[in-house]
């Protein structure tokens, strides 16, 4: 890719950043899906309220 150190240590951060967010997305995204609907009900309240 590049030679520079510099570029590959920032684009291993946006790599691990990118991560991170889709990993969070998911844990989300299982937490909803998994949920009852008095539990939806609960964490939609707490989305609106953050």
């Amino acid at each position: 890719m590049t030679g520079n150190p510099l570029g590959l240590a920032f684009l291993a951060v946006v790599g691990l950043g990118a991560l991170g967010l889709l990993g969070r997305a998911g844990y989300c995204f299982a937490r909803w899906y998994r949920a009852d609907a008095e539990t939806r009900v609960s964490l939609r309240q707490a989305w609106r309220l953050r």
